[in-house]
């Protein structure tokens, strides 16, 4: 069952947890937030075909680069095209990909939009891809081949505290992290000393894993410069969203990444660290 609604979340081109899915499938009922929820994937649908796939990625750090799927990987399809997704970090990212690396690593990629977006950006870098999600893999392919990246991409399975521990601690890796509370095995004090030159961007689970923000910034926090970013609401306008002619509820179903309690969801902050010793 569990296989089957997840399946059928893909399909149907939504950004729910498969289990949401299934609640939706097995459940009559008019509660609010299955409400939202069914107009939120009728919104995305309804952009998809208007803005046609594949398209390039209309504005910030990743601008240009073509994103070939109808739907994200279990994410906001809608913000990634318009380029506004988790634009919180938009600017701290824009930092970070302006220094050079030896090797980028992103554990949880998903789709691959930041592990494409980066390998657009960098066009020497290598990158290292972990989803333990077998579609998300696939998925990430075939970005990484549309916009003619993958030579400099190596795809994998789960990232593990021993693949972190390969990192030398003189190598500059930029780390991107989003791995629904994974990270408070992955990031130790015994690993964090092997990161002593890399940069790290987490997001983090405290829904989780309750104290994940405190214990990773403790310990990050005796080798690297910490900033801490909090999500914001996404408000109920876009200039391009107007344009195809959506009214302002459904922008900001559209806009929503579901950190801002619309479908019940909470905020989520995210940890940027950078090396003590540059």
């Amino acid at each position: 069952m569990r296989q089957l609604a997840k399946q059928l979340a893909f399909a149907l081109g939504t950004v729910s947890p498969f289990y949401e899915v299934a609640l939706l499938l097995s459940k009559v009922s008019n509660h609010p937030k299955i409400e939202l929820r069914l107009k939120k994937i009728r919104a995305e649908r309804r952009f998809s075909s208007l803005i046609g796939v594949p398209c390039p990625v209309q504005s910030g750090p990743f601008k240009g680069l073509i994103y070939p799927f109808k739907s994200a990987f279990y994410s906001s399809f809608s913000p990634k095209i318009l380029g506004c997704y988790e634009e919180e970090l938009h600017g701290e990212l824009e930092n970070l990909l302006e220094q050079d690396y030896d090797l980028a690593i992103d554990i949880g990629s998903a789709e691959g939009y930041y592990a494409a977006g980066i390998l657009f950006k960098k066009r020497e870098l290598r990158l290292l891809a972990f989803d333990i999600d077998k579609t998300a893999r696939s998925m990430t392919r075939k970005i990484a081949e549309v916009n003619l990246l993958s030579d400099r991409l190596s795809i994998h399975e789960g990232c593990s505290p021993t693949d972190l521990k390969k990192i030398k601690p003189n190598e500059k890796v930029l780390i991107i992290c989003d791995c629904e509370g994974f990270e408070n095995e992955l990031f130790t004090v015994e690993t964090i000393a092997h990161l002593a030159s890399s940069s790290l961007l987490i997001e983090l689970h405290d829904q989780y894993v309750p104290g994940t923000t405190k214990r990773l910034s403790d310990i990050f926090s005796l080798s690297h410069r910490l900033v801490l970013i909090e999500s914001k609401n996404r408000g109920e306008s876009h200039p391009l969203l107007k344009q195809l002619g959506f009214s302002y509820s459904e922008m900001g179903l559209l806009l929503s990444e579901e950190r801002d309690g619309i479908m019940g969801s909470k905020p989520m902050n995210w940890l940027i660290a950078t090396p003590k010793s540059k």
